[in-house]
């Protein structure tokens, strides 16, 4: 079964930040898995690759992703 992906885009860059981006399939969103996945990748970004620092980027109106960053304390 696949929900979904979840990848940081490179590696941390001089300062030690990272950004990470993520999708869900329509049928297993709004179900609280993409904020469970950042909880794990940032967790273990910050834990084992020398990272300070997690950020996201996401288009204004994917409102979704917005509310993951808000559960997430990233705005």
């Amino acid at each position: 079964m696949i929900m979904g992906d979840m990848d940081f885009k490179g590696g941390p860059n001089k300062e030690g930040i990272i950004d990470i981006g993520y999708s869900i399939v329509p049928s297993y969103q709004s179900k609280g898995y993409a904020t469970e996945m950042d909880k794990a990748m940032v967790g273990w970004g910050l834990s084992r690759l020398n990272v300070k620092k997690v950020i996201a980027t996401c288009d204004t109106d994917n409102f979704a992703f917005k509310r993951v960053l808000k559960k997430m304390d990233f705005i």
